[in-house]
């Protein structure tokens, strides 16, 4: 083989993740039609994580002094990367990024790889502790976009594309904001307003055709803490107006360091849809955790 011919292994990682890609396929679908999703990658923002911790391994085998040619000759060391990082102190949450990276390069399920610790809900820190970006943050100066953001659950990317126009308002005459923009996997939702439910409309309307947020979305701005205490809120607001089911199947107990607290899979399923999320399970464990135990009964 020829030097001009030889595929470094960071390009041996991009093609074999490209090949992959499927924007605007459906992940549900394909789940419910029982195809193995390990083959696609459904959005650019899973893509960009993938090839990201994916060069973080192949700088591993590198730094170790692994011979390696191919990413093939970089599976045997795949369990050594998982155990570096554990004796590193990693959180357990970047240990399950690494496996499923790893999962996704090689088309293997996390189990073909040594185990890692669990993920406990009482180690998320992520938006529940004061950052150091935060300090010289001004809360004042921003209030606007954080009542916006905490009303509506839009992420950043969705924030810094939606337009006025995108205003709704459905059969039982709530607002709602149509997200079709920037969204998470590509899948467009209709996300209820609460709150201060006038006032977003009216900032809707006055921005018209134009963008809300015309100078961008501040980088110091906590949009995941933004996003927690709108799935608190609908939370109870949905308890007080639809009510828990009086259903023992519609009951979802939380397991370990949570199993005080026991949620309505009905309305865990509202939260998750305004959200733009696929799956119940995480809302427990990454927004609602503001709600008490005592709320909840």
């Amino acid at each position: 083989m020829s030097h001009k011919s030889k595929v470094s292994l960071a390009e041996q990682l991009k093609n074999t993740l490209t090949a992959k890609l499927a924007i605007g396929r459906s992940k549900a679908k394909d789940k419910k039609n029982g195809v193995d999703c390990r083959d696609y990658i459904y959005s650019w923002n899973t893509y960009k994580t993938y090839y990201k911790q994916g060069k973080a391994f192949i700088k591993f085998c590198k730094s170790k002094g692994y011979k390696c040619r191919t990413l093939a000759d970089c599976r045997p060391y795949c369990d050594d990367w998982l155990a570096d990082g554990v004796a590193r102190g990693l959180s357990p949450f970047t240990l399950k990024l690494y496996a499923a990276t790893l999962s996704k390069i090689y088309s293997e399920t996390s189990e073909s790889f040594i185990e890692t610790p669990a993920r406990l809900r009482k180690n998320v820190f992520r938006s529940r502790r004061e950052a150091v970006r935060d300090r010289n943050f001004s809360i004042e100066k921003h209030a606007d976009l954080l009542e916006f953001a905490a009303s509506t659950s839009l992420r950043r990317a969705e924030l810094k594309a939606l337009r006025g126009n995108k205003l709704i308002q459905d059969d039982d005459g709530n607002y709602r904001i149509l997200v079709n923009s920037a969204s998470k996997g590509g899948r467009p939702r209709e996300a209820l307003i609460i709150g201060n439910v006038q006032k977003i409309v009216d900032m809707m309307r006055a921005a018209g055709d134009e963008k809300i947020f015309p100078d961008g979305i501040p980088s110091a701005i906590d949009i995941h803490h933004q996003r927690a205490q709108y799935a608190c809120d609908l939370y109870r607001h949905l308890m007080k107006t639809v009510g828990i089911p009086d259903d023992p199947k519609d009951r979802y107990i939380c397991r370990r360091d949570m199993r005080s607290r026991v949620y309505s899979k009905k309305l865990k399923a509202v939260v998750s849809q305004n959200l733009g999320h696929s799956r119940i399970g995480v809302i427990a464990q990454a927004y609602l955790y503001q709600l008490s135990a005592a709320e909840l009964k």
